[in-house]
């Protein structure tokens, strides 16, 4: 979705294996959903 998109953005922001790890977490996230 957009929120998650840019949640990824904000994180990759900060660094740039931000965005790895949220992939990690939202897929977690979704599995346990």
């Amino acid at each position: 979705t957009t929120r998650e998109s840019d949640l990824i953005l904000l994180l990759q922001s900060f660094s740039p294996a931000a965005d790895l790890e949220a992939f990690c977490c939202c897929s977690i996230y979704h599995r346990h959903r």
